[in-house]
């Protein structure tokens, strides 16, 4: 999908389905494209904040108050750390 531009937006277990293949391999697959994104390459390049991500607040013992970082950047959806605006 990363090879198309395509954003998935719905990954979770119920739309993973798995078919078993020659020799019982066992093929995951993909489903549910309904709310799926093609960015355009321009979008794609777009530099990602995380990248300046502090691991400072990483630590299991930091107490953070006020502003700070929460969840795991690598981990958040394309709308989270973008300025990516769904025109629907």
């Amino acid at each position: 999908m990363h090879k198309y531009n395509v954003l998935h937006l719905d990954l979770k277990p119920q739309n993973l389905v798995y078919i078993e293949g020659n020799g019982g391999k066992i093929n995951l697959k993909l489903v549910d494209f309904g709310i799926s994104k093609i960015l355009e390459e321009n979008e794609i390049k777009k530099k990602c904040p995380f990248f300046k991500w502090n691991k400072n607040e990483c630590r299991s013992n930091l107490k953070v108050e006020g502003k700070g970082s929460s969840g795991t950047p690598q981990f958040m959806s394309y709308e989270q750390y973008t300025t990516y605006k769904d025109e629907k």
